[in-house]
């Protein structure tokens, strides 16, 4: 399994520095930076930025001109040469139609195919549909749809079927540590380790896994770019062994 670490992008330049072997960023975090370029990596991805837009940004998203973004996206991948992007997956904002007609729009542009997002209103039709057309799918269900960790156990026979089908798939936005290595996603992706700079925790690697430790005295001032290279040194660490072992 790929461990892609994100949100580098609001950490740069050091995050970079820092050699994670595998990244994923955000399309809004990045569109406007200049000079940006794909950081040195074994493995990136490319997200569509639209987590942002159904988050913090949701009554933006119901008046954007969708198309201009769209193309806008486009031109970045292709500027870039990214060859793993997301696609627009703004199914609450639009409607499934809606985003498979910019889907279509956004690919034609691009040249190459997408990772288009499993939504749990696609339904099981859905899914199947992509893995059939497609190399690598995102399974999206865990932030934006709130499925519940009882459930978490089902996902194993969504990644099956994708397999059988010569089909990858990626966790997208999947932070538990507990659970990975029981869904046997190809690869998935995390900012978890922003947290700790953000609310003042250490996470140290366990060998097997991220630990999650505060200080209990609140007034202690914390360091926090000190605690997220320490953070991010840690997770880089269980990135790698993720790849080896999980």
């Amino acid at each position: 399994m790929k461990l892609y670490l994100a949100a580098l992008d609001k950490k740069a330049p050091w995050s970079y520095e820092a050699g994670s072997s595998y990244i994923l960023s955000s399309y809004f975090d990045v569109m406007n930076m200049k000079g940006w370029e794909v950081p040195p990596c074994k493995g990136f991805i490319l997200d569509s930025g639209v987590f942002t837009f159904l988050t913090s940004r949701k009554k933006e998203a119901a008046n954007m001109d969708w198309e201009a973004y769209v193309d806008a996206y486009a031109d970045f991948v292709v500027k870039h040469k990214v060859k793993h992007y997301v696609e627009i997956d703004v199914d609450k904002v639009l409607g499934l139609d809606e985003v498979e007609r910019l889907r279509d729009r956004l690919e034609k542009r691009v040249g190459w195919k997408s990772m288009p997002v499993w939504h749990m209103n696609r339904g099981w039709d859905g899914w199947l549909k992509m893995v059939r057309d497609y190399e690598y799918v995102c399974f999206g269900a865990f932030i934006t749809d709130g499925l519940r960790q009882r459930n978490f156990s089902q996902i194993n026979h969504f990644i099956q079927t994708a397999r059988r089908h010569n089909c990858k798939t990626h966790g997208l936005g999947f932070t538990s540590t507990r659970w990975l290595p029981k869904i046997k996603f190809d690869s998935v992706d995390s900012s978890s380790w922003t947290s700790g700079g953000r609310y003042g925790y250490l996470m140290p690697f366990t060998g097997k896994g991220i630990k999650f430790i505060r200080n209990k005295d609140t007034r202690v001032k914390v360091h926090h770019k000190d605690l997220d290279k320490w953070n991010l040194d840690s997770w880089i660490r269980f990135q790698q062994y993720v790849d080896q072992e999980l």
